[in-house]
């Protein structure tokens, strides 16, 4: 069972689909979603996930849904669920068909890391149309392609991974956000000579949820822009925001390596208004 913004409580089943319950006054809505008709491949429901667009993710015992628009849930006579349709090789598929999905979790930055039953585990972007990951006990240290449940500690953006042989863990880089940029800070500072800081990158950490960063030289010309929502991280950018966490890979508009000397990193909240200035201190 999972909780949506607004209060509504959506609870899985086994044979009744997914139901979405809601107070009202001294009444309360209830509704289920479970037949073909609604596009659900099945009425046996294992995973639930709510995002942070208040989209609400569907795993099943054969195969992955969502619910786009929760709002109007109660109110509409034709609730449809939706599957993702991929692109792999110039052909049209249905992501995660047939799949036996175990578990569905939501990251700082919106990604989804669902966990099936013989197929182990796949990182994928907020709209499902790219995988960036998928761990298998061939190209990692997973112990079982059976993952029975997903843990993420937002704090940090490890990821604990729990399968009938053992526990794993893995570092994504993802973060929760802050309410405030008072945390705020950038790291390593100063960038020494022996960084590599195109593929280690540049941490602009603890920052806000809804955030436009843009960093400049001393002189106050723009080397690099992001905002979340926009730049994501994966996406190709030269900075990412991930969460809680923006990514820099040194580089300037002109996507060459930035000269040596002081940056500033400035940030302001598109929501509060609040902003803050860091200086971070490049060595080549």
């Amino acid at each position: 069972m999972v909780i949506g913004s607004d209060g509504t409580k959506w609870i899985s089943s086994y044979e009744q689909g997914f139901i979405g319950f809601k107070e009202s006054g001294n009444s309360f809505l209830i509704k289920k979603i479970a037949n073909e008709e609604d596009n659900m491949p099945t009425d046996y429901v294992t995973a639930l996930a709510i995002d942070k667009r208040n989209q609400l993710w569907i795993g099943t015992f054969r195969g992955l849904r969502v619910l786009y628009n929760t709002t109007n849930f109660f109110e509409a006579n034709n609730v449809r669920v939706d599957d993702i349709i991929i692109t792999e090789d110039g052909i049209a598929k249905e992501l995660l068909f047939q799949q036996i999905i175990s578990d569905i979790e939501v990251d700082g930055s919106n990604n989804k890391w669902i966990g099936t039953v013989g197929a182990g585990i796949f990182y994928l972007s907020s709209n499902g149309q790219n995988t960036i990951y998928h761990f298998t006990t061939a190209n990692s240290p997973l112990p079982s392609n059976e993952i029975t449940d997903i843990s993420i500690d937002e704090s940090n953006g490890r990821v604990y991974i729990a399968t009938p042989n053992g526990l794993v863990s893995f570092r994504s880089g993802s973060s929760g956000t802050r309410e405030t940029l008072q945390a705020a800070h950038v790291y390593p500072n100063p960038v020494r000579p022996q960084f590599n800081i195109t593929e280690d990158r540049v941490k602009i950490k603890d920052i806000s949820e809804n955030i436009n960063i843009k960093i400049t030289d001393i002189e106050g010309n723009l080397v690099a822009e992001a905002q979340s929502k926009i730049n994501l991280r994966y996406r190709g950018y030269n900075l990412e925001i991930d969460g809680g966490t923006a990514y820099w890979n040194g580089k300037n508009l002109a996507n060459n390596v930035v000269k040596s000397g002081v940056y500033l990193v400035m940030l302001s909240d598109l929501d509060t208004f609040e902003t803050k200035v860091l200086k971070l201190m490049v060595v080549r």
